[in-house]
């Protein structure tokens, strides 16, 4: 929502909406696209730049880098692992 800097005397706030153009936004759609981001994701960790990277890097630094690239892959295909684990034993 963006507010108008217009100046009026009457204290009743002018609010424009803006709306985007409607897009397809189906099962199909959003898996794509997660499977376009993953597959970036993957090649990114396939490079020397992220070596490089991490060599220079913190341990804090790291976490969070390793977190918002395949971490967040990893930690997602581990949790229904484990629970499928933890209901068969």
């Amino acid at each position: 929502m963006l507010f108008s800097n217009s100046y009026t005397t009457n204290p009743v706030l002018i609010v424009n909406l803006q709306v985007g153009k409607g897009r397809d936004v189906g099962l199909n759609q959003i898996a794509l696209f997660e499977g376009k981001v993953s597959g970036g994701n993957g090649e990114q960790v396939l490079s020397r730049d992220v070596y490089r990277l991490g060599q220079l890097f913190d341990f804090f630094r790291m976490m969070s880098f390793y977190f918002t690239t395949v971490g967040y892959y990893f930690c997602t295909m581990v949790c229904p692992v484990m629970c499928k684990l933890f209901y068969v034993v």
